[in-house]
């Protein structure tokens, strides 16, 4: 029961107290306190559970202001919650289409991007002709007749600071990036060194876009990642970071500011 637990968390929070609860009454091993401290200390922070009983969560966003809540599900639903209602509200799915892979929203959360598991990417903006305020109207990017020649979903789905701009980063291919208002092509694409895939990139300062790059055909995740960047338009590669190796990282929304962790940690 108190191993079961912990797997529940992603679904439902109240399933997987129940279940350390449960295994805490059945017998006070030390596993079992462990499991009921580790539960207490995981809800402690817990201010509401915006979606429960669904699917596992795979990836949520968060507008800027905190109003809106988004999440991508196991089963491919991609719905999204208003957090200024009291009330817990059924969460309300933001495309028709159940094969989403990656999500991304604008900081202010007016544009939501989607892209599927062969590697289309869409923008999802408001439709000013239809009175619901959710409604949102299709703007294809990477369409069928681009993905032909490289069937692959893409890596990582990122909006800019101020949602003028949205980037994929596609394995095999490079990172791509659109402006929202139009749904057109800016800049050139940003191809990795040979041998490499784009695994995450991010928007830098002064008209760059930095990557975590790892080495072609490995998962997204692979420790052995190096960072490089490029000017977006010229498509210039550089590497100021050199070699040094970045199991993960991340850059702050203005692009000021690079965090990146090593294989140790």
């Amino acid at each position: 029961l108190a191993q079961q637990a912990a797997t529940y968390d992603d679904v439902s929070l109240v399933t997987s107290s129940l279940f350390t609860a449960a295994a805490y009454r059945t017998d006070a091993r030390p596993d079992a306190r462990s499991a009921l401290l580790a539960q207490y200390l995981r809800l402690r922070d817990v201010e509401r559970i915006a979606v429960e009983n669904r699917d596992v969560v795979e990836d949520v966003a968060l507008t800027e202001n905190g109003a809106q809540l988004y999440a991508l599900l196991r089963n491919g639903a991609f719905v999204g919650v208003d957090l200024r209602v009291e009330k817990r509200e059924k969460p309300w799915p933001r495309t028709k289409d159940s094969d989403n892979e990656r999500i991304a929203v604008s900081p202010d959360g007016s544009v939501v991007a989607r892209a599927n598991d062969w590697g289309l990417v869409s923008l999802g903006v408001r439709d000013t002709a239809d009175p619901d305020p959710r409604a949102l109207k299709l703007v294809a990017l990477r369409k069928v007749a681009d993905v032909e020649d490289n069937l692959r979903g893409v890596h990582d789905l990122r909006f800019d600071g101020d949602g003028a701009r949205v980037l994929a980063a596609v394995p095999r291919e490079g990172v791509l990036v659109w402006r929202t208002e139009d749904g057109r092509r800016t800049g050139r694409t940003l191809a990795p060194p040979r041998g490499w895939d784009a695994a995450q990139a991010w928007f830098g300062a002064d008209g760059t876009v930095v990557a975590r790059i790892v080495p072609a055909g490995a998962e997204a995740d692979d420790r052995r990642g190096r960072l490089v960047a490029w000017d977006l338009e010229d498509g210039k590669l550089s590497r100021p970071w050199g070699e040094r190796a970045a199991a993960s990282a991340t850059v702050s929304g203005n692009g000021q500011v690079l965090v990146t962790c090593t294989e140790q940690g």
